[in-house]
């Protein structure tokens, strides 16, 4: 996690003059890891029949589709959006 977020490494420029900016750094980098970034070591088969990555939210059966980071931020609404 340190090697991608450098709000949290040590001795660095990126970092978080308030505890609100990195909570809100980290809520985005979790939501983009569990909904948008496929897994190579979580795979599913696909319409085709084929084995292919997935992301850890459907892995879990919680969302139908691995997202974009565009459709992740274009969310504002409650959870049921985006849970089955």
């Amino acid at each position: 996690m340190r090697q991608e977020n450098n709000r949290i490494s040590r001795k660095t420029i990126g970092f978080s003059k308030k505890i609100e900016g990195l909570k809100r750094q980290m809520n985005l980098y979790f939501a983009n890891y569990n909904f948008c970034r496929r897994h190579g070591s979580l795979k599913q088969i696909n319409g085709a029949g084929k084995m292919k990555a997935c992301t850890p939210a459907k892995y879990l059966g919680l969302i139908d589709r691995n997202l974009t980071m565009d459709e992740l931020l274009a969310i504002h609404a409650t959870k049921d959006q985006l849970i089955r």
